[in-house]
């Protein structure tokens, strides 16, 4: 207890004057999932097996390490997108995606601040593959898409960004009618 307690201080926390909510949970045998295999959650599952945790993870990626403990039989892993009922039989579950587009926290929460993520809100992403969304107009009166990757470049990465995702999508090149609902006086830009 010494040793957490001079790493708090090393950082500015104080135990005695700032008041913190301990949490020590025997997890030994119990399920625990963790939804990302990247860094974050590769030291997530590292510290749940250290405590006994039956760890499954759910993950678009993962790290070599964390390939290595599902191969050895020590993490159950499956390769793919979260689904909402990967939480059945759960005592506890972990949120370790790197994923900006899937942790951001855009839809409202029960006090009407944007404070709740897709995942949250079990929504679902849709992923529209619209090679004019790189057109340049910034010179002349038609825009340009000479910067554009042709097809045979473009698919599978829009299939691997779509699949990272876990969205929907439609099929690649083809002329589509999306019909959607904006709610919200925002437009976001999220950048990788």
């Amino acid at each position: 207890m010494q040793d957490l307690l001079g790493r708090w201080r090393s950082r500015g926390r104080d135990w005695e004057q700032r008041p913190y909510y301990p949490a020590i949970l025997d997890i030994a045998g119990r399920t625990a999932v963790v939804v990302g295999a990247g860094k974050i959650g590769e030291g997530k599952i590292d510290g749940l097996l250290r405590a006994g945790a039956k760890v499954r993870v759910v993950s678009l990626t993962a790290t070599d390490t964390v390939r290595e403990w599902a191969a050895a039989g020590r993490i159950e892993f499956e390769e793919r997108a979260y689904e909402t009922a990967d939480l059945e039989g759960a005592f506890m579950v972990i949120a370790a995606t790197e994923d900006n587009a899937t942790n951001v926290r855009v839809f409202e929460d029960a006090d009407g601040k944007m404070n709740l993520s897709v995942r949250e809100v079990e929504g679902e992403l849709l992923c529209v593959s619209q090679f004019t969304l790189y057109g340049d107009a910034r010179k002349g009166n038609r825009p340009s898409f000479v910067d554009a990757a042709p097809p045979e470049q473009a698919q599978p990465l829009y299939e691997r960004v779509r699949s990272a995702l876990g969205a929907q999508g439609g099929e690649f090149g083809a002329r589509m009618r999306v019909s959607l609902v904006n709610d919200g006086p925002v437009t976001l830009l999220l950048e990788a």
